[in-house]
């Protein structure tokens, strides 16, 4: 959480003797010490593909907060409509499993149920779809039909967020909302 991320910068400033730059080598290797595996290999996997930031949606946004909550809710298709790539990382499925047979893992992901799951799969231009192994499944793209039957959605399977009329952003806005 934002809460979290938040504690591990208190934490590893007030180790320093000095008041560290924000670009401090040492503070940053603390800093990436203590994030979580799932932040590191994220950040690994978009440095391997050539990207020099990442915007993380599970710990960028502080879900105590009503106000923020009801406020990035309303942004998210903004934020995804930017990025370059969107990485859907599933913890549930494991890289050696078909995709496409009846019962898989990644059909049965909990994933599908989240609540930005639409808003993550409509407005970003391109998603690659990651194994608990941090290994390529394939992509929006690649996997339309198997998302279409999942979602029973046809516009998170391959069609591009712009050609969306604005009513329907609207109400997926509602329907993607907080779990």
């Amino acid at each position: 959480s934002e809460q979290d991320i938040q504690a591990v910068h208190a934490s590893v400033r007030r180790s320093f003797a000095h008041v560290p730059a924000d670009d401090d080598p040492k503070l940053l290797e603390l800093i990436r010490a203590q994030l979580s595996a799932k932040i590191g290999r994220c950040c690994q996997y978009a440095f391997s593909k050539g990207f020099a930031f990442v915007w993380i949606d599970t710990c960028c946004i502080d879900k105590t907060s009503s106000a923020e909550l009801s406020e990035a809710i309303n942004s998210m298709f903004e934020w995804y409509s930017f990025a370059t790539v969107c990485y859907v990382y599933l913890a549930d499925v494991p890289d050696s499993m078909s995709t496409r047979s009846e019962g898989s893992w990644f059909r049965s992901s909990a994933w599908f149920t989240r609540g930005w799951t639409l808003q993550e799969l409509i407005v970003p231009h391109r998603n690659i779809f990651l194994s608990q192994d941090w290994r390529m499944i394939g992509t929006k793209a690649t996997l339309a039909d198997v998302i279409e039957t999942v979602t029973g959605d046809r516009r998170g399977s391959a069609t591009p967020y712009t050609t969306i009329a604005r009513g329907e952003r609207r109400a997926t806005d509602v329907v993607g909302g907080a779990p």
